[in-house]
């Protein structure tokens, strides 16, 4: 046994005995393993009758680490099951979220679908119209030539040569008889 100095024999003793003083770490930062180990001697001493007055302290402060842990692992263990049900929460409220999505991909597909069908009756709608606008310019350009004609003292030789004519026009067909009617000067 080495010596220490200022230290009686009993004093040396008693620390080994207690696993107190120079050289033992019984501070709250002690590791798990030393703190079990000398909870585990400090209890067997009680349990023999031989616990010195020191170590009654010993085993107070040991009881009131142990408590103190607890404590800690009681508040852990109430975040850990808090931020359980804030995790299933968010996965609910992703779940949901995930379905709106799917049901909104679900509606812009129908609503793309219905646009390509109104888009498709437009250009139908566009073509129809140009259709029409020319047969409108053919009327008014075969109007025109009329008018000009009739000015100039030409008349057709009959109604029916006229709407003939504006048949055409109107159909989109070239006049065939190639305004065979004779021109009658008034």
């Amino acid at each position: 046994m080495t010596t220490q100095p200022g230290r009686s024999r009993s004093a040396r003793l008693l620390d080994a005995v207690t696993h107190s003083g120079p050289g033992y770490d019984t501070t709250p930062n002690a590791t798990a393993s030393n703190t079990t180990s000398r909870l585990h001697h400090l209890l067997d001493r009680m349990q023999r009758g031989v616990l010195l007055p020191e170590e009654r302290e010993q085993l107070a402060g040991l009881v009131r680490l142990l408590q103190a842990r607890v404590n800690d692992q009681d508040r852990a263990a109430s975040v850990a099951v808090s931020a359980i049900r804030l995790m299933n929460e968010a996965g609910a409220q992703r779940a949901a979220a995930e379905a709106r999505v799917r049901e909104l991909g679900a509606n812009t597909a129908t609503l793309r679908d219905a646009l390509a069908a109104v888009t498709g009756q437009c250009r139908s709608l566009e073509t129809e119209l140009a259709a029409e606008r020319s047969t409108i310019d053919r009327v008014r350009d075969l109007a025109g030539r009329y008018q000009m004609w009739h000015e100039g003292g030409w008349a057709p030789s009959s109604a029916a040569d006229v709407a003939r004519e504006y048949r055409a026009a109107v159909d989109g067909q070239p006049d065939d008889t190639g305004n065979t009617s004779p021109t009658v000067r008034s």
